[in-house]
């Protein structure tokens, strides 16, 4: 793990990680994000976009906080999703804890859940 400067605050990656994955794709990606209280706690999931993303893929970020002040990665996923016309559909999930679902628009079965 290290850290770096994201726009104007401190964030947590993980080192060398577009070593280590490479130019696997993924399906699936759940970012559970850093203990903190960073807006960007989350932020290195944007390494994996869009180079490492399936065609058809689903990111889930876990404990999802709608308070940008407090989570803004969800809003900087959408952001680069939309930058490489990725399309895609999202859902809330709501439960003991909030999860935000982001999934390729051939698995948008997945927001009936």
């Amino acid at each position: 793990i290290e850290e770096r400067s994201y726009k104007d605050t401190t964030a947590k990656f993980y080192k060398d990680l577009l070593t280590y994955v490479g130019d696997h794709k993924f399906d699936l990606i759940i970012d559970d994000g850093f203990m903190g209280n960073s807006p960007y706690r989350r932020v290195y999931v944007l390494d994996l976009i869009p180079n490492n993303l399936n065609k058809d893929f689903v990111i889930l970020i876990d404990d999802f906080n709608d308070d940008k002040q407090k989570d803004a990665t969800t809003a900087e996923v959408l952001e680069k999703l939309d930058a490489h016309l990725i399309k895609y559909k999202t859902k809330k999930l709501m439960g003991r804890r909030k999860q935000f679902l982001i999934c390729s628009e051939s698995l948008d079965f997945l927001c009936t859940l």
